[in-house]
């Protein structure tokens, strides 16, 4: 990993933890200015990740979304970046944002004790169909955790009736969105394993995850259309979406093998 690279994604990890503080400190003593504060010192952070996820793909002259470490940056900062537009425009979205600065930190956390170097894939891997796949991947994790944020807000009871319809539209938008993310995701991932692996599906741990996530943002958005589900009930499911898809895409790597890890012994078993 390059001096700058390393350099930029400290300082990121740095100016979220301080971001979270601010923004938790303002909120629950009512100060203002600290939240402000928060938001500049987050945009910071998020200026800081996308220095860093510029110099590692200018390093190894390839997308910076491979690797666990990649795509935890590059999720993360999707995921920021939403946040933080939100609350900045919307006062009530702010205790979401801490929210996703909690997870983003414990993520990046996540990502410092995996192999961080880049090793190129084999040339069965190599088509667009993953760069389609990982991308979608990624824009639909980050619409998930701002959906969760926007849920656990939902779930504390505490807003005016204005301020909670506010809330389900943002939920009900940021579901909507991730399910076409994740429903692109799901399909250009059938494409690129039948030409990687001559089959479009094979029931491994992350395929069968990204299948179940797919079926609770379906049924939340049903739900939402022919039951009028808002308020506690769809953040329950916003935050259990969330919690499934974070599972597939960085939860199976620890404990199950799996086609997706490129080391695996699965992996080579269905690359032969």
């Amino acid at each position: 990993m390059a001096a700058s690279e390393l350099a930029a994604f400290w300082a990121a990890v740095a100016a979220y933890a301080a971001a979270f503080l601010a923004v938790v400190f303002g909120l629950v003593l009512r100060r203002r200015g600290a939240v402000r504060a928060g938001l500049g010192i987050g945009a910071a952070g998020l200026a800081a990740q996308g220095i860093a996820l510029t110099c590692r793909g200018i390093g190894q002259v390839a997308p910076p979304f491979v690797t666990y470490y990649e795509s935890v940056v590059f999720g993360t900062m999707l995921a920021t970046g939403v946040a933080l537009w939100l609350a900045r425009s919307r006062e009530w979205f702010r205790p979401a944002l801490a929210v996703v600065l909690g997870v983003s930190l414990l993520l990046m956390g996540s990502a410092v004790f995996t192999a961080r170097e880049f090793r190129p894939l084999g040339p069965a891997l190599q088509s667009w169909w993953l760069v389609v796949h990982v991308v979608f991947a990624l824009f639909a994790f980050g619409g998930m955790l701002v959906a969760a944020g926007a849920g656990v807000v939902a779930i504390r009871r505490r807003a005016a009736p204005a301020v909670r319809g506010r809330i389900d539209e943002v939920m009900y938008r940021a579901f909507a969105l991730s399910f076409i993310f994740q429903l692109v995701m799901t399909a250009s991932g059938a494409i690129w394993a039948h030409q990687a692996w001559g089959r479009y599906w094979g029931w491994d741990p992350i395929e069968t995850a990204s299948l179940l996530t797919l079926i609770v943002y379906a049924l939340a958005l049903h739900l939402r259309a022919t039951h009028d589900w808002r308020g506690v009930r769809l953040g329950w499911l916003a935050i259990a979406g969330f919690l499934l898809t974070a599972y597939g895409i960085w939860g199976v790597p620890f404990v199950s093998p799996s086609v997706h890890l490129y080391t695996s012994p699965a992996y080579r078993a269905e690359a032969k």
